[in-house]
């Protein structure tokens, strides 16, 4: 009515927040601190840790949006097409470990016992031997 539609609260705009983290982080504040340990060990060409920890999100986000847990070939071509257009940083090895750790992600569980840097790029390998 006077424009006022998207205005939102700080308490709004904190609960919102809190629902995202919920929804990226099902595992709290544990499972976000072992990510960015990851995030920093698989991607130590990115300067900026926070980057590649937003990139990360994208890709989580997008395997949550589509409620998707195992990649198939198709699957894989249309997530990597995806993040081409999303993030920065175009490379195809990086986008290939952005996608390993986003599917590790997904099929963690509450014991957050993620696979070891070289079982990720070993896997991010094998993606990019599916997409080529």
């Amino acid at each position: 009515m006077f424009g006022l539609e998207g205005f939102k609260t700080k308490k709004q705009r904190e609960k919102e927040k809190e629902e995202y983290n919920r929804k990226i982080f099902p595992y709290g504040e544990k499972q976000s601190e072992k990510l960015k340990e990851l995030v920093q060990e698989l991607f130590p060409e990115e300067k900026d840790s926070r980057m590649a920890m937003y990139n990360f999100v994208i890709s989580s986000q997008r395997m949550i949006e589509n409620d998707i847990k195992n990649l198939d070939e198709e699957a894989l071509d249309e997530f990597s097409r995806f993040l081409k257009k999303r993030i920065r940083k175009k490379d195809h090895d990086q986008i290939c470990r952005y996608i390993a750790l986003a599917e590790a992600d997904r099929n963690i569980g509450e014991e957050l016992n993620y696979p070891s840097i070289e079982e990720l790029k070993n896997r991010a390998e094998e993606i990019r031997r599916i997409l080529n």
